[in-house]
């Protein structure tokens, strides 16, 4: 978590060097994150760990929880706070939702869901610890892989540093645990 804050603040500050405004969402969304993934963990293992219903009922139940929660932020709580984000303004997005999507994209989404499952099967057989591990080393994945397409950590050899401090820390915590 140390390294990922640091990497948004060193990002922030590249921002604030261009002349742009400071952002303290991204940092309150981080700090956000990492606060209601704890609780989450939590609150997972000990539903994941409930006898008598089998993992991918509880998958499905939790899947389906999640994509009520995006439709509702995609089409209600994002238009209101970001217009130029609305995927129904034709104008803005002429093509909806996918607008924007690339390979990139899709490679991510496809990672998501394989890692949301290999996660919540760990957790059911195992305990939060070895899915932490097991996380640790997909977020080193994920920093690794985004090194090769991303131009501000390319240009940024400091930003590139930190990156590698998230990798290491991950890596870290999986061989300390």
């Amino acid at each position: 978590s140390t390294s990922c804050i640091a990497f948004v603040l060193l990002k922030g500050q590249g921002r604030r060097n261009e002349g742009k405004s400071w952002k303290w969402v991204g940092l309150s969304q981080l700090f956000s994150w990492v606060v209601l993934n704890c609780v989450g963990g939590i609150i997972a293992e000990h539903s994941y760990k409930a006898k008598g219903v089998p993992f991918y009922q509880q998958k499905v139940a939790e899947d389906v929880g999640h994509l009520l929660m995006s439709l509702l932020m995609l089409y209600v709580i994002v238009p209101h706070f970001q217009p130029s984000e609305n995927v129904l303004d034709r104008k803005m997005r002429p093509g909806g939702l996918f607008d924007s999507w690339d390979i990139r994209t899709v490679v991510v989404c496809l990672f998501l869901f394989v890692d949301a499952w290999v996660g919540n099967m760990l957790l059911k057989e195992f305990s939060g610890l070895a899915r932490s591990i097991a996380k640790a080393f997909s977020i080193a994945a994920v920093y690794l892989v985004s090194l090769l397409y991303s131009k501000d950590r390319r240009s940024n050899p400091t930003l590139t540093l930190v990156a590698f401090m998230v990798v290491q820390t991950s890596v870290l915590f999986a061989f300390s645990s």
